[in-house]
């Protein structure tokens, strides 16, 4: 749609492709291009007037490739897809805020935070040299689903070591609070001064419509765990050994990898599971 002959401007990018367009969707759609094209500088090389005065001619620094892929997002036609990788879906990101096109903003900050999950150090860097604070953000909560010390990643190289560091800094301290958090509820555990909201005794099994008690909670056949509780608490209550094993193992995986998804590592769940398969009624 970029060279239909009722386009009043042109646009000029980096590599010299041309991109006829209308200034009155720009206008819509960019409170940017409508105060650029209010009035016509003078004195400026990158705009083109006709003897009335009026721009028909933009030269822009972006390349070709980007700025079909914003316009795309104005002009009524199917959306682009996904961006190569993480540095090219945040020069998509950082040309729509530059040119302030509302509607392509937050879709490409989206496409850019999806690369958080898999390269959340890169994307971490890369929103620190562009000084967006949400996607640094974002990508520093999602870096805490992946072990990060002693990994290097080439964004890295554009950002000061300062930015990192507190990464590393968020990182430890969000470590250490989960960390203690954990062993704090082991601890009530083996007090009994809590009543288990997060635990509850008995879950409503709906295929056999009736409250059903947790197994680590009312199996009285394998080992009870020694700090489960006191003695004067009734045997339901005392939890199974192995089950008290795997959440001990669990706090020592939260310092390293601060997330909910460390709760269900694979490898700690299945050593808990061989360990209550020994046991007929776990």
């Amino acid at each position: 749609p970029f060279d239909t002959p009722s386009a009043d401007l042109v646009l000029h990018t980096c590599d010299g492709v041309e991109f006829r367009v209308h200034s009155d969707l720009l206008r819509i759609s960019s409170p940017y291009f409508d105060s650029v094209l209010s009035y016509a500088p003078s004195g400026q090389g990158v705009f083109e007037v006709d003897h009335s005065g009026r721009i028909v001619a933009l030269t822009l620094p972006e390349h070709s490739r980007i700025i079909a892929t914003i316009l795309q997002y104005v002009y009524p036609v199917e959306r682009p897809g996904a961006a190569a990788d993480a540095q090219a879906a945040s020069l998509l990101l950082k040309a729509a805020m530059k040119y302030e096109f509302i509607n392509a903003i937050a879709p490409l900050q989206a496409g850019f935070l999806e690369y958080a999950d898999i390269h959340p150090t890169a994307v971490f860097a890369i929103a620190c040299a562009h000084h967006w604070a949400t996607e640094a953000r974002r990508a520093a909560i999602a870096s805490m689903r992946l072990p990060v010390e002693g990994s290097y990643v080439e964004e890295l190289e554009g950002v000061p070591a300062t930015s990192y560091h507190l990464l590393l800094r968020y990182r430890k301290a969000m470590g250490t609070a989960t960390n203690v958090f954990a062993r704090n509820v082991m601890r009530d555990m083996a007090q009994g001064s809590i009543d288990w909201p997060w635990l509850p005794e008995f879950v409503f099994a709906t295929d056999l419509d009736m409250p059903v008690r947790f197994i680590w909670m009312s199996c009285t056949d394998c080992k009870a765990d020694h700090d489960s509780g006191p003695p004067q608490w009734p045997s339901r209550r005392s939890v199974r050994q192995w089950f008290c094993e795997w959440l001990r193992q669990v706090c020592d995986l939260l310092r390293i990898t601060p997330c909910g998804r460390t709760v269900l590592d694979p490898p700690a769940f299945r050593k808990a599971l061989r360990y209550a398969a020994a046991c007929e009624t776990c």
